[in-house]
């Protein structure tokens, strides 16, 4: 493979679960803790915490109130060039 000068790529996906106390803990991994707090933070710098409470509570109305424990992935992209 050749392109962009990328010789071999190699995609996992990784599942695990995940066992955490609350929804606010998820809420925060999610709006505070990844890539989605740069465009939170991209619309209103003053916002993550505000973010984080109306997911928070958002899964606790759709999902849980309790313990949070579900499946999770992610994709790990590896690119090698010789």
């Amino acid at each position: 493979m050749s392109i962009a000068a990328i010789d071999k790529l190699l995609l996992t996906r990784l599942t695990l679960r995940s066992r955490v106390e609350s929804a606010d803990i998820v809420a925060m991994a999610c709006c505070e803790g990844m890539p989605l707090r740069n465009e939170i933070e991209a619309r209103d710098a003053s916002k993550p915490e505000l973010a984080t409470r109306a997911c928070a509570a958002a899964l606790i109305t759709q999902f849980v109130s309790g313990t949070v424990d579900e499946k999770i992935q992610a994709h790990v992209i590896c690119a090698e060039r010789d």
